[in-house]
């Protein structure tokens, strides 16, 4: 089936925005090892300027129960040594608020009060804030591979979750059928790992 003028548009925006985010995570480490890399291109992923200049940045999740993000300064602490003594000693430190990024498990009955699009959790998250913590943590493995996605506009976050939808994080609830992490059991002795419900019904056919 044909793709409509706008779909094509959209479809071309979101592999523009993903290809931002990778290139922000490239200027980040060539930057890191002392590289010159230039100012860039100013990269939604990273909370860059949109057309609407936002305060705020939306953040993805795609983690079951979310993370819990804090900045970190440097401080310096005096340290005990072996005789006697203290040495100053510098170290970073967890200070500030704490962000909590929601993700997409929700409690049995309960109705999550964020959006849920394609097992990414939504979240609105101050620009600055953002901006400070990606800073500190800018090969965090989540974030390095899209499981993290940021954009100043809620719509474009939307579009991102929805094309990886099929996206998997590992944390994934274990499925007994066709599950690369369940190990099988070769022993005749011990059976595979197999639901609660299935192994009662057993137990009852063979008594």
């Amino acid at each position: 089936m044909a793709l409509s003028k706008k779909q094509k548009a959209e479809r071309a925006q979101r592999k523009i925005d993903e290809a931002r985010a990778m290139l922000a995570v490239a200027e980040a480490e060539g930057a890191e090892a002392g590289l010159d890399v230039g100012a860039g291109v100013a990269s939604p992923a990273i909370g860059g300027e949109t057309k609407r200049h936002t305060s705020t940045v939306w953040i993805g999740c795609k983690l079951p129960r979310g993370l819990i993000l804090q900045c970190c300064d440097e401080v310096t602490i005096d340290r005990p040594t072996f005789g006697g003594g203290v040495k100053p000693t510098k170290m970073y430190m967890r200070t500030g608020e704490q962000i909590r990024l929601k993700g997409y498990e929700v409690p049995f009955g309960k109705i999550p009060n964020y959006p849920i699009i394609g097992d990414f959790g939504l979240t609105e998250v101050s620009r600055d804030f953002w901006e400070r913590w990606l800073s500190q943590n800018q090969k965090f493995e989540p974030v390095v591979k899209g499981l993290i996605f940021v954009h100043g506009e809620k719509s474009s976050v939307e579009a991102y979750a929805e094309e990886n939808s099929k996206m998997k994080c590992g944390l994934e609830r274990l499925d007994p059928e066709g599950d690369n992490r369940v190990d099988r059991i070769e022993s005749e002795n011990l059976s595979d790992i197999e639901p609660d419900n299935e192994r009662s019904k057993t137990r009852r056919s063979a008594a």
